[in-house]
């Protein structure tokens, strides 16, 4: 639930580990997807989210999605189990090792999607290898441009800036 941003951190989890009912801002992420069994029994699964129809928060009509800028999504095996039917994601200048599988969760089942209906993918300026296996709407900068910065989860009011690293910056202030 709620506004995320995450900036310049590797993300690695198995099925369903980022998403949800939330509006969310990756840049400069390394996203990993790990979907062979050994290592799925190691790692951390998100808990179960409950049915939309049986979830009492509520976002907004509009206000879930997930933008994707300068991040790398990459993964083990065949695909990267990614996303959410319905939920919008959108790649911008992101490199897509992978096919990106969205799944689908209905009353505590995790199942594939039989084909691509409902999926709500878009892409601007991405590549890689799984960039030809994905279904995706590409779009141009004037469609892409309210996805590639903060504005996406209205960042202004909420994301303070990071004060400068260098002492000598620190320093003439």
């Amino acid at each position: 639930m709620g506004l995320h941003y995450f900036k310049s951190c590797t993300i690695r989890g198995t099925i369903d580990f980022i998403f949800g009912s939330a509006k969310s801002f990756y840049e400069d992420c390394t996203i990993v997807s790990v979907n062979n069994m050994e290592e799925i029994m190691t790692l951390p699964v998100a808990p179960p989210q409950l049915d939309i129809h049986d979830n009492p928060i509520k976002v907004a009509p509009g206000e879930g999605g997930f933008s994707f800028k300068t991040c790398t999504i990459t993964g083990e095996g065949q695909q990267i189990f990614l996303g959410r039917m319905g939920t919008p994601s959108i790649y911008s200048y992101t490199q897509i090792a992978k096919e990106v599988v969205p799944i689908i969760y209905d009353k505590g089942n995790i199942f594939m999607p039989s084909n691509m209906t409902g999926r709500r993918c878009a892409t601007f300026k991405c590549y890689g290898p799984g960039l030809e296996k994905i279904w995706h709407v590409k779009l141009r900068y004037a469609e892409a441009i309210y996805f590639l910065g903060t504005d996406f989860i209205n960042g202004d009011s909420w994301i303070l800036s990071i004060p400068p690293t260098d002492a000598e910056t620190l320093l003439s202030v």
